[in-house]
């Protein structure tokens, strides 16, 4: 039944975004004379040809089933925005996976204060490993992506124990990163 809804709920929203694209195509298409623009403008992209290059980014595609099922998959991939943020997560037998897109903050804007933050690199891209207070079971690696935008890809283990849930994360995360738009 989960299935059938999630399938129903990706039905509509493409004929939504299906909707909205043509209405964008038929209001730029305006009803002037159909003449090409004078050569000096088209070296310069319009501001709407600029776009963010995670804005259509899904954070459930970010990791397959076959990706997580070395982890104990119990639950495939489940929607949950994360502060506002595209997120997804993974049930396992003994915590869950998760993977947050941040269209609208860079890695240095996003909150990590009261935590271990310890500043790294994955595949060459700036990144900080978060670590909660100890006996909580977490881990969280947030990377960036660009100068305006980031990810974040953590753990929660239910045996509590933070070094097990960053082995999650520091094998999950090149996995997000080879799908993850390069600058």
């Amino acid at each position: 039944m989960r299935t059938e809804f999630l399938k129903l709920r990706r039905t509509v929203l493409r004929s939504a975004i299906g909707a909205v694209a043509g209405v964008l195509l038929l209001s730029a298409c305006g009803s002037g004379p159909a003449t090409p623009p004078a050569e000096s403008s088209r070296a310069e992209p319009a501001t709407s040809e600029v776009a963010n290059p995670v804005a259509d980014l899904d954070p459930c595609q970010l990791l397959t089933e076959d990706e997580v099922a070395s982890f104990g998959l119990k639950k495939a991939a489940e929607r949950r925005d994360v502060a506002g943020s595209p997120g997804c997560r993974w049930t396992l037998e003994e915590g869950l996976i998760a993977v947050a897109v941040h269209p609208d903050r860079s890695l240095d804007q996003l909150n990590v204060e009261g935590d271990q933050v310890e500043e790294t690199t994955l595949a060459g891209r700036q990144a900080k490993m978060v670590k909660p207070a100890e006996g909580e079971g977490k881990c969280e690696l947030l990377v960036e992506i660009s100068d305006s935008t980031a990810a974040g890809i953590s753990a929660n283990m239910d045996d509590n124990n933070n070094d097990a849930a960053c082995q999650v994360v520091n094998q999950v995360a090149p996995r997000v990163e080879a799908k993850l738009p390069k600058n």
